[in-house]
């Protein structure tokens, strides 16, 4: 994955990131932990590194999400 300077506007920290996918910030902070939701990116090498989304990998995300029937996708209800 390759990030120029010419993008540094699709990286999105994860309120920006929630907000476009129409979930709370807590959600995606949830799912980073339990490797779920979309790929982000840790910037930094410390504890204190910051997480961003890009524009691009959400969107991608999102499609990927959609179903044409109730019937066409299964709900794990258990945690792996």
């Amino acid at each position: 994955m390759t990030i120029s300077a010419n993008n540094h506007k699709d990286l999105l920290t994860t309120k920006e990131a929630a907000s476009l996918l129409g979930f709370k910030k807590n959600t995606l902070e949830i799912w980073r932990t339990k490797g779920k939701g979309p790929q982000f990116i840790k910037v930094g090498s410390d504890t204190q590194s910051r997480v961003r989304y890009l524009r691009s990998t959400l969107m991608a995300w999102l499609e990927a999400q959609a179903h044409s029937s109730t019937s066409s996708y299964s709900v794990q209800t258990s945690d792996k």
